[in-house]
């Protein structure tokens, strides 16, 4: 069974958000939000989707045998491969930026 992230860094599955309709990926993230709940109810958790186009092609124990059959059956279709999960990590997203003065400017002058 997979380790689940706590509540406070995760979300419920039924709370997953839509893409955008001009995201590539739209049709089968909709497809996934729809199916997830029956995936983890027929015991496939931590297991990994194939999804094209509107329906679930497979199911994988496996991320890179999942990858390998969507490049091999699919290509050059798009697909979605994703891990089946009660609870989604919750990513933050960090602002990184490069500092622009030099050690050196920050010297006291005497």
């Amino acid at each position: 069974m997979m380790k689940m992230p706590p509540a406070s860094m995760s979300m419920h599955h039924s709370e997953l958000r839509p893409h955008s309709e001009d995201h590539p990926l739209y049709e089968e993230w909709e497809v996934y939000r729809r199916e997830v709940g029956r995936l983890i109810a027929d015991g496939n958790e931590g297991k990994f989707c194939l999804i094209s186009g509107g329906c679930v092609v497979g199911i994988y124990d496996r991320e890179d045998v999942a990858q390998c059959t969507g490049y091999h059956i699919l290509h050059p279709s798009r697909f979605l491969v994703h891990q089946i999960a009660e609870r989604e990590p919750a990513y933050r997203m960090l602002h990184l930026f490069r500092c622009r003065i030099s050690p050196t400017s920050l010297r006291r002058t005497a």
